[in-house]
């Protein structure tokens, strides 16, 4: 004879009301954390960014300004005028030219450095000349060399607010101890947006959802970082029958 189950029971031992009971407390645990996120996610995010920013102290002496990952805008040279002085050198970077600056659609961004600073009388200009170098690493070597050049010289990395924590695990994984030791970074800020406030516009988010990507590259791939076409038009056309 089979023993009938307790009213309040299922053949699998469990309580018809536990399905009801789990999904509840599910939705009750997504609407809690849902609303946390809302209501903290500034705090949440800026927490996330402060991870990214590096931001020493301008070191004593003499120094140059590096420019590099720096953000191209007109009020951001306002700030590499105050960092560099009026007596002070600028390095800037010639990298690899775009295929749009080998169409002549765009001309190369260190133009755009040469004309902003002279507007603000910053005519102490060095060049590091790397016409093969695209990513931050293939750089590193023209910084060593600079920094080989100038041994009484410190450098100063200006570059945009959140790329300074990858920016400075690059440097750090090819530049000596000692040639490490003479860079300060400093973040220059895109004024298209708030530093105080970056979370609220699109720039600010777009820039930490960047720099979150270049870390997972960096993390993942490290110096492999794949170069993509390399789409030549004087190429294309040579290869054509």
């Amino acid at each position: 004879m089979t023993a009938k189950l307790p009213p309040n029971h299922s053949e699998n031992g469990g309580s018809p009301k536990t399905k009801p009971r789990r999904l509840l407390l599910f939705l009750f645990g997504f609407v809690l954390v849902t609303g946390a996120l809302a209501l903290f996610h500034a705090p949440l995010l800026r927490l996330a960014a402060s991870s990214f920013v590096c931001h020493d102290s301008l070191p004593k002496g003499e120094f140059g300004t590096l420019l590099l990952e720096f953000p191209q805008w007109s009020k951001s040279y306002d700030q590499i005028r105050d960092i560099t002085g009026p007596k002070g050198v600028v390095v800037l970077v010639k990298g690899k030219p775009t295929r749009l600056m080998r169409l002549g659609l765009e001309g190369p961004w260190w133009e755009t450095d040469i004309t902003q600073l002279k507007k603000r009388n910053i005519t102490n200009l060095a060049f590091l000349d790397a016409p093969k170098a695209k990513y931050s690493y293939q750089f590193v070597p023209f910084v060593a060399q600079w920094l080989d050049e100038h041994p009484n010289h410190s450098l100063v990395v200006c570059h945009s607010r959140f790329f300074g924590y990858i920016l400075s695990r690059i440097l750090s994984r090819h530049l000596s101890i000692s040639q490490f030791q003479r860079l300060a970074m400093v973040p220059v800020d895109d004024p298209d947006y708030d530093p105080n406030f970056w979370w609220q516009k699109k720039e600010g988010q777009g820039a930490i959802i960047g720099a979150f990507t270049e870390l997972a590259f960096d993390i993942l791939l490290g110096d492999g970082v794949a170069p993509g076409p390399d789409w030549d038009p004087k190429a294309y056309e040579e290869s054509l029958p």
